[in-house]
């Protein structure tokens, strides 16, 4: 299963939630009902709300969680823009791009501290570094032309020194030669070439190119924030402290995972996945879940250069460090 992220222009339409396998410990006190929807599937992306529930602090805090795994039709921020969801996660760059259209999300938590973009090539290709990229056949996403442009202007070139070839998300055309790079997703393609088809990529970040936003960012609207804040906090303090358990035991959580919630990977993928997940998880100065104005202004200044966005628009309005865990 392969994966890109973009905020939809699609409407809105019925969801269906599933609840959270139910913790081995149960809370009488009534709950509040909580939803999230992810931007994607229910595996070991979202390790905190698992490991949270998992561990019975949902219910210790009188929290029902229901959760609406990512089906190409919905966007996060479109859902709980629109009030069909509480709580949402995408990257940083479609939460900048929809405050730019106007849909009142905030950004209260980040558990990818660094990007999961990476352009991908085969291991004997020579291809290893963007400068390599000239004159090559690089395969992108139509929506996500911006990451390509800019890692190709870190380097002094242009899509004039390239030749741009627009794919599906499917990086089998990779294998079969069709492009000599591949726009990929550091927890997914790489490992799943590696898992069923026995390749080991080639892998050039996109954070190493001056790409490099938050990533599975967790949001609320800024009617949530207002009305009620207490929940707010309760919700990032439990995801942060979910999702740092779940660094801790990988395997534990993958385990959770499969196959009750993910069906369609192995444990020893998911294991992998965590692994990949931990090396975004933080970087130097920053810890799972910071976020810090400086480095959503970059994003912001970014999408303006590369006109993802029309205008310039507050660092204060994409995010909030009020409920972060002192």
């Amino acid at each position: 299963m392969f994966r890109r992220l973009v905020l939809s222009a699609v409407l809105l339409g019925s969801t269906l939630l599933m609840p959270l396998p139910r913790a081995s410990m149960t809370h009488a006190a009534p709950s509040t009902n909580v939803s999230f929807s992810l931007n994607w599937i229910r595996n070991v992306e979202f390790a905190g709300i698992w490991a949270a529930q998992a561990k019975g602090w949902w219910a210790q805090a009188g929290i029902q969680v229901t959760t609406r795994a990512y089906d190409y039709t919905n966007d996060p921020v479109l859902l709980v823009g629109a009030g069909k969801m509480q709580f949402g996660f995408q990257d940083g760059a479609s939460l900048i791009i929809a405050r730019s259209r106007h849909i009142p999300v905030t950004a209260v938590w980040a558990s990818g501290q660094r990007s999961p973009f990476a352009f991908i090539t085969m291991p004997k290709s020579g291809i290893k570094t963007v400068k390599d990229f000239k004159g090559k056949r690089i395969g992108y996403q139509a929506h996500q032309r911006y990451v390509l442009d800019v890692m190709l202007r870190a380097v002094g070139l242009t899509e004039k020194d390239v030749t741009p070839v627009i794919v599906q998300f499917d990086p089998t055309v990779l294998l079969a030669g069709r492009v000599d790079v591949y726009l990929a997703y550091l927890t997914n393609e790489p490992i799943e070439l590696a898992q069923k088809h026995h390749v080991a990529v080639n892998i050039i970040p996109a954070s190493q190119y001056g790409y490099n936003f938050y990533n599975d960012v967790l949001f609320t609207t800024d009617s949530t924030i207002k009305a009620n804040p207490a929940l707010v906090r309760t919700v990032v303090s439990i995801m942060d402290r979910g999702w740092k358990y779940a660094l801790a035991h990988p395997a534990e959580i993958a385990k959770i995972v499969v196959p009750k919630l993910d069906n369609q990977d192995s444990v020893s993928q998911q294991v992998e996945e965590m692994k990949a997940l931990a090396n975004l998880a933080s970087a130097p100065g920053e810890v799972v879940g910071s976020m810090t104005a400086a480095r959503w202004q970059s994003g912001i200044n970014l999408l303006l250069k590369y006109q993802q966005i029309p205008a310039a628009l507050p660092v204060s309005s994409v995010f909030t460090t009020q409920f972060l865990p002192k």
